[in-house]
């Protein structure tokens, strides 16, 4: 019998700024069908004596049948896609099935997978270019037995997905589900080393320590229950190990606290959402219904978030390149405050039933 695993856990993200808005690309832990999307991608082979593994689970769950008798493009070379819509049941609204012939050696396995990303990314444009608006795309690892060394894999992966996202109209986030423990640690540990990440061990730090354990504490308070659920476990995550924080990660789902939290205030104040959190953080500054302080303190988290700017080699080069252990102290200060205010906003506004505190708090980090 087969058994949906829990619900997929965000483990690490990247954001950048585009024309269109904040676009993300996001690794996740789990159960690909945890979460809803507009866009499923799978991968299979016409040569394979049984079908691909979520090929099976599309129908045990679901009752959903893979169709792989229509050829939506052809990208040769072994590499073709067919496109379906979902049906009623499925967490998805269209699959989008990569059909890749195994290579002939396995000599050049890193250009193997580059090849199967890049047809992906492909078919995704020439569908949008149809006319089809995907906001969330969702993939599983694609072609796993192309993959020897993970390092070329997250580099395609990033190169491809980031290019996608900065050209088009609709796409908001790109995530990449990883299923296997094991193989989630070498994918996440690949796209810091990828994206130049730096990590900070806290040890001897009082103050570093400190912040990170505040903001746990605030979090298993419930501060983020309800509207900002998605980001509790990723952003506790991200700080509860104080041997071991990446700066960039950090500053990622700091940002998305910024982002969450100001759009709930537009919402409770009845102002309009933009689509760049610029323009929504000063909508909230101007309504002068907050300290100017806390936009201040969002205006930050926009900005250490925005790896477009720090760690993405936009086309001018800036000074310094990118975050550094220095600047942890501030994006925590920040985090920390945020948090505070967005309790006392609660209280405030009269939502103290957002807020479900927990009767037992989790001890430590």
């Amino acid at each position: 019998m087969i058994v949906k695993t829990e619900t997929a856990q965000q483990v690490n993200a990247v954001s950048i700024e585009t024309p269109h808005g904040l676009r993300t690309f996001e690794l996740f832990a789990g159960d690909i069908f945890s979460q809803p999307a507009d866009l499923l991608v799978i991968s299979t082979s016409f040569r394979r004596e049984k079908p691909a593994q979520l090929v099976l689970l599309l129908k045990e769950l679901y009752g959903f049948e893979v169709d792989l008798c229509e050829t939506f493009i052809n990208f040769g070379e072994g590499v073709s896609a067919c496109f379906q819509p979902a049906i009623t049941q499925t967490p998805f609204d269209h699959l989008l099935t990569m059909c890749v012939a195994p290579p002939r050696t396995q000599d050049h396995p890193a250009e193997f997978y580059d090849r199967a990303i890049r047809s992906t990314f492909a078919a995704v444009a020439a569908l949008e270019f149809l006319g089809h608006e995907f906001k969330t795309i969702s993939l599983p690892v694609l072609v796993r037995k192309g993959i020897e060394d993970y390092g070329p894999a997250v580099r395609s992966l990033l190169r491809h997905a980031l290019a996608w996202l900065r050209q088009s109209r609709g796409t908001q986030a790109v995530r990449y589900f990883v299923l296997d423990p094991d193989e989630l640690a070498e994918w996440d540990e690949a796209m810091n080393f990828s994206l130049g990440r730096t990590y900070v061990d806290t040890q001897g730090e009082a103050v570093l320590d400190g912040l990170c354990r505040e903001i746990v504490r605030q979090i298993d308070s419930g501060v983020l229950n309800r509207h900002f659920e998605e980001l509790q476990a990723p952003l506790r995550g991200a700080v509860a190990q104080p041997d071991r924080l990446c700066v960039q990660t950090i500053a990622a789902f700091g940002r998305k606290l910024a982002e969450l939290t100001t759009e709930q205030l537009c919402r409770d104040l009845d102002l309009p959402i933009a689509r760049d959190l610029m323009t929504n953080i000063e909508a909230v500054r101007n309504s002068r219904m907050l300290a100017s302080w806390i936009s201040s303190y969002l205006h930050s988290l926009r900005v250490f978030g925005n790896e477009g700017v720090h760690s993405l080699s936009s086309k001018r080069r800036v000074v310094p390149t990118g975050l550094s252990p220095e600047d942890l102290m501030s994006i925590l200060c920040a985090i920390r405050s945020v948090l505070r205010f967005w309790s006392e906003w609660r209280r405030e506004r009269h939502f103290e039933e957002d807020l479900d505190i927990p009767s037992r708090q989790r001890e430590g980090i």
